[in-house]
């Protein structure tokens, strides 16, 4: 089953539940197209928030207090009123700052960012547990926790991208080419472990944004393989952990 499809199943799920408690009288006076609408809105602004969408999530933020801004000035703002003009100037300028703070990486067709060719390995939302190998490997993962041991020969290249999710990729059984190997990391929202030996030379050149990189310091061996970091972690986690 497709993560997609389990999400918009629970959009709706969690839908009928609100319309539920509407009739029960537990949601006050809100009509009923009040709510379809909000849940559709609040499914966009999760959609826009997982990919970065800097629009979608405050436009669809702002609709929602749209929608609800009677409760909203009953209960912050009592001697005052949300108007239409002021709150798409708040939605306008919080996209603008955002999108200028955090820009959205584009991808091309392969979804390589850096130009690393033909993948060996393309795991998009995979198994729990996942053996692979070959010397350019891509792993991504939505929504899910997932494992990958990854026992290649020759690994030049790795990248990872994981929103919304907690992955854990074991490098103790690979061998890195001549030339060491670069794994750039793209986490969004999630926790990310790297299992490494600690016989390697770490080199972390990552950015992070309101998260956590936690990389324990390696001595630099001359005659060790080389595995640099690259990329970012935005509101989430990554550890590298010595093996």
């Amino acid at each position: 089953m497709k993560h997609k499809n389990i999400f918009w199943g629970l959009i709706f799920i969690a839908g009928a539940g609100i319309f539920a408690l509407s009739m029960m009288g537990l949601l006050g006076t809100l009509s009923w197209w009040t709510i379809a609408v909000s849940v559709v809105v609040a499914a966009c602004l999760i959609q826009s928030l997982i990919s970065l969408e800097w629009a979608g999530v405050f436009f669809s933020a702002g609709l929602l207090v749209w929608l609800f801004r009677t409760p909203i000035e009953g209960w912050l703002m009592p001697n005052n009123s949300i108007t239409i003009w002021p709150l798409f100037g708040i939605v306008l300028l919080l996209t603008i700052g955002f999108s200028i703070i955090f820009p959205k990486r584009r991808w091309n067709k392969s979804g390589c960012q850096s130009g690393c060719g033909k993948w060996d390995i393309h795991s998009f939302n995979g198994s729990t547990s996942e053996t692979v190998t070959g010397e350019k490997l891509y792993f991504k993962e939505r929504f899910t926790g997932t494992s990958k041991y990854i026992t290649s020969e020759n690994l030049s290249y790795v990248q990872i991208t994981n929103s919304f999710g907690g992955m854990e990729v074991y490098f103790d059984n690979a061998t890195l080419a001549p030339e060491g190997a670069t794994v750039e990391i793209y986490n969004r929202f999630g926790g990310l472990e790297l299992y490494v030996p600690r016989s390697w030379n770490i080199v972390d050149r990552m950015s992070n944004t309101f998260s956590g990189v936690d990389c324990p310091a390696t001595q630099q061996n001359p005659g060790a393989p080389t595995l640099t970091l690259t990329g970012v972690s935005t509101f989430g986690g990554v550890d590298v952990k010595l093996v």
